[in-house]
């Protein structure tokens, strides 16, 4: 009955008039929803492109920044490299000059061997450069083997001659200060 009545324009108070008034806006919200959709579905793909393009971006930043918060430990072990190379051609020379007495050999191999260590990248870009050092590796340079050779051929030619011979100025050579008082 109240159908009937809506349908003869006689309802226009009456509950039934609301539920068809509300079904009609319905309609017209989901088509124009429906319109909307593919726009809507454009900006979330944009929204997520952006959100990962951050999230990236954002990682990026946080292995620059720890690479960058490393570089002092990085300069400690690529000087310490080079410490140990340097003690290394001096060990040589020694090696050279005390086998040169005829007694025990310092060295366990027969000559000098290339000394090699892995390098890393702290560049600051997401992936290892061309100009990374994936080792680092020293060969004894001959020049300073042969005038380690020559202080302690020296120093060893002083002790023969006078067992109480200073020799402080051929073979006490401390790299560092501390290391005098060991």
């Amino acid at each position: 009955m109240a159908l009937e009545a809506y349908g003869a324009g006689n309802a226009s108070n009456q509950p039934i008039a609301k539920l068809v008034g509300a079904k009609e806006n319905t309609a017209k919200a989901a088509s124009a929803a429906k319109d909307a959709l593919p726009g809507v579905h454009d900006m979330l793909a944009k929204a997520r492109a952006e959100v990962a393009k951050l999230e990236s971006a954002k990682f990026d930043a946080v292995i620059v920044y720890l690479k960058t918060r490393a570089s002092d430990e990085h300069k400690a072990y690529t000087r310490t490299f080079r410490e140990f190379c340097d003690l290394y051609d001096r060990l040589c020379g020694i090696a050279v000059a005390v086998s040169a007495t005829g007694h025990s050999d310092m060295m366990t191999t027969p000559l000098p061997v290339q000394v090699r260590a892995p390098g890393f990248n702290l560049g600051t870009g997401p992936a290892h450069g061309p100009s990374e050092l994936v080792t680092m590796s020293h060969t004894p340079g001959e020049d300073k083997v042969a005038a380690w050779t020559a202080k302690w051929m020296q120093a060893r030619e002083r002790l023969d001659q006078d067992p109480d011979a200073n020799l402080d100025d051929l073979i006490l050579q401390f790299s560092h200060e501390a290391d005098r008082y060991l």
